[in-house]
């Protein structure tokens, strides 16, 4: 995605491809649905560098989106999430579009030889019983996550 800063909207998203492994089994998925969000996280099988994946995070940077390099962008700010363990990052994204505030939250902690990488967007579905108050309900899936990759 373009951006100004250049490289900053997808920054992470590249420190993750850069050091990916890849083949079978070299990541596993799911996905958990709650009244009020839709939580994403992918276990690694390998280690994130922590300094590339912090700078490549932008935390605490305002930056635009740019679909055309002719137009403004929409403007972007995160915000890093206190919350999570040592060593981890944690951050919320937040998009303006009209002047309506829209948010997904990131985390990723490396746990022994593995990473940890979690998504977390709002989605109301008063269908799920289970509800999710974001970023808190977030927070507490990655240190569960996290305690089950030392557990084993």
């Amino acid at each position: 995605m373009l951006s100004r800063p250049e490289g900053c909207a997808n920054a992470l998203t590249n420190v993750i491809a850069e050091s990916a492994e890849r083949g079978p089994g070299s990541a596993a998925k799911y996905s958990v649905g709650y009244d009020g969000a839709r939580i994403v996280m992918t276990v690694l099988s390998w280690r994130l560098e922590s300094r590339q994946a912090r700078g490549g995070s932008c935390p605490l940077c305002e930056l635009r989106s740019v679909l055309r390099r002719s137009r403004p962008g929409i403007p972007i700010t995160t915000t890093e999430l206190s919350g999570v363990e040592k060593g981890g990052l944690a951050y919320q994204q937040t998009m303006r579009l009209n002047g309506s505030p829209s948010s997904v939250y990131m985390a990723f902690i490396n746990v022994g030889k593995l990473a940890l990488f979690g998504i977390a967007f709002p989605t109301p579905d008063p269908r799920i019983e289970a509800k999710a108050s974001l970023p808190q309900t977030f927070l507490d899936v990655v240190a569960k996550q996290a305690a089950k990759i030392r557990a084993t």
